[in-house]
Parts: C-alpha cells; structure tokens; sequence
C-alpha cells in the first residue's frame, strides 16, 4: 500500500492537497516505526485509509485517520489544530485514546470508554468509524497470525465492536467483521458455508445487481417511481440460521431486494408486475400491509427465482419503510417533535 494508490482512489480531486499534507505530516512524524514485523506503521495506516475509501468515509475522516497515531507517538493535539483545524484535531484526538486491542486485556476503563461513545456521543460516530475500519484491516492481514490470536481477537470482536457497528447502523462493516470472526473461530463451518453458495460474496452482489437493474428497468417501463436496495446475506447470518435450526433449504434470503414506493396503493401493482415476469414460489407471498404484524411492521414479502437464485423481495412505503427501521413509537416521536420545531 502507498499513497499513490491512496490517490487514485480519491474522487474528489480538490481534497488531495490536504490529504497529501497529512500523509506528509504523518510519514515524518511515524519514520522509522512499525506496526508489526513486517509492516510499517505509516504503511499500516494506510491500510485503514484505504478501507474507509471503500465505505465513502468523508474526507476528514480520512484525514483523521492519516494523524491520530503521530498524537498516540507524541505529537500534539494543538499541533494538528494548527495545522489542520478543530474538526480533525478532535476527531483524530477522541481516535488516539481508544486502544481497542487493550480491551483483550479487560481493561474495564476502555471499555467504558467505549459504552459511553455508543450511548452519549454521537458525534464520535467518525472516530468509532476509524476505529472499526482499523480492525477490520487488522484482521484482514492477521490470516498469518497464529490461531490462538485469531480466535482471541475474533471474540472481542463479535463481543464488543460488531455491536457498536450495528448501533451505528455501519452495516457494510458490521456484516464483514462478523464474516472474518466466523472464518477464525469456526474455518470448516465458514467454508462448508461457502461452497454451498458456490459463489463467493463478491459474485453474489455482481448476481443480485444484475436483478435489481432487471427489477428497475421493468419497474420504470411501467411508470412506477420507486427506490430499490439489495443485500447478500453475510456468511455469519447465514450460519446463525443454521445453528437457530433453520435446514439449507429454508433459508430463502440469501439474496434479498428492497423495493420502497411513494404511495401504498401502488404496492399490490409492483408485486403483479414481478409476479408476472418472475417465478416466483406463492407459498412464500406475505401481506404485512393488510395484516401487519404486532409491533406494526407492514411489507409484502415474495419470493423470486431468477438465474436459478432465490431473491427475496420486500414492497413497501417510505411510510412503512421508516417504521420498519426505528419502530412505531420511536417514529411517532420522531414525527412530533419534527413537527413541533416547524411550529406548524
């Protein structure tokens, strides 16, 4: 990895003096360290800039990542403002102090830490943002380690990180962690996984985009405005459907596509026109719009068969779908208190 690479990665071209700055400002102040045997710390670093690229992390929090290890090695906080302002000093000062890898060690001050980050700092979500790309990148390169360390890291990070991800809704991270942990603390199950698939994760998402542009271009030929999302069920999912007692062939949304709509009586057309072009398995069609559930959640759900996959699909309203993310009475709040600051 080098800053080269870094910068071809880098679209928006007016960012890069500072972010070349910051690699400079690093490089001099890390010379000579390392993080490991055989990787150096600025290199390391990098790393971790580099898998932040892949989740479109801002450019301060790039920034921040290039600089909080020359605070952790003796550079001043009021040094960085100076040279690169407030808003990354803090975040890059608040990323130096969190020594994830001491919390192996129980260390009962890092961990609450950590607790009142997830609960009373959301503006921190940049600095825990940092953090989890860190381990994320670690455990990436640690395939060499020995397994003991493996299996060690793995379990704090199931334990203590995926959760803080998933508070934050970092799901792109949260389900990648969770997938390397799987392939440390259980590799036969992992792979047994894997070959049932028999397609890795990257072929899977390349499968379930080639459906969603089928879904919108038939979706759009027919006048319906819609949003559509999809996602592959990660491996670690996967398998805790497995262990819950859910058999191979029960699982169905391996491969899933979300369909949101302006207006509720549009939801039914949308579920005809797919029925129409698509198998699809009428067993599995469920009307949560006219019986929803108990805690409110209303969607269609079907099932499609199409490249010979399953893709689960769920319909609904932007109305629907905000329930669904936060629940009813969190959306209810949410609604009135909107309301209140408009003074309507």
């Amino acid at each position: 990895m080098n800053i080269d690479y870094i910068k071809n990665r880098i679209k928006n071209k007016d960012d890069m003096p500072l972010i070349e700055k910051a690699f400079n400002f690093a490089n001099l102040k890390l010379s000579g360290l390392y993080y490991s045997v055989d990787e150096t710390l600025i290199n390391h670093i990098l790393g971790i800039v580099n898998t932040l690229i892949d989740f479109n992390a801002d450019t301060s929090t790039l920034i921040s990542c290039l600089l909080y290890e020359s605070i952790k090695n003796g550079v001043s906080r009021e040094e960085i403002e100076r040279e690169f302002g407030l808003d990354i000093s803090n975040i890059a000062f608040t990323t130096s102090i969190i020594n994830v890898d001491n919390l192996i060690q129980n260390d009962e001050n890092q961990k609450r830490y950590l607790e009142q980050l997830n609960v009373d700092v959301p503006e921190d979500v940049r600095t825990l943002f940092i953090k989890l790309a860190d381990r994320l990148y670690s455990m990436k390169t640690a395939k060499t380690s020995d397994s003991e360390y493996q299996k060690r890291v793995a379990r704090e990070t199931l334990e203590i990180l995926v959760p803080t991800a998933q508070r934050f809704r970092l799901n792109y991270i949260k389900s990648r962690l969770e997938d390397l942990c799987l392939s440390y603390l259980d590799p036969q199950t992992y792979n047994e996984i894997l070959s049932k698939l028999n397609a890795t994760p990257e072929i899977l998402s390349i499968q379930l985009n080639e459906t969603k542009k089928d879904i919108s271009n038939l979706l759009s030929n027919n006048g319906i405005n819609f949003v559509i999302k999809g996602r592959v069920k990660n491996i670690y999912s996967i398998y805790n459907k497995l262990i819950s007692g859910k058999s191979w062939d029960e699982i169905y949304d391996i491969l899933a596509l979300r369909i949101i709509l302006d207006d509720e009586s549009e939801c039914n057309k949308v579920a005809e026109l797919i029925h129409s072009n698509y198998m699809y398995l009428s067993e599995r069609f469920k009307d949560y719009i006219n019986n929803p559930k108990e805690n409110m959640y209303q969607s269609l759900h079907t099932t499609i068969i199409h490249n010979n996959r399953f893709y689960e699909i769920q319909i609904r309203t932007n109305e629907m779908h905000k329930i669904a993310e936060v629940g009813n009475a969190s959306h209810q709040l949410y609604k009135q208190k909107t309301l209140r600051n408009m003074k309507i």
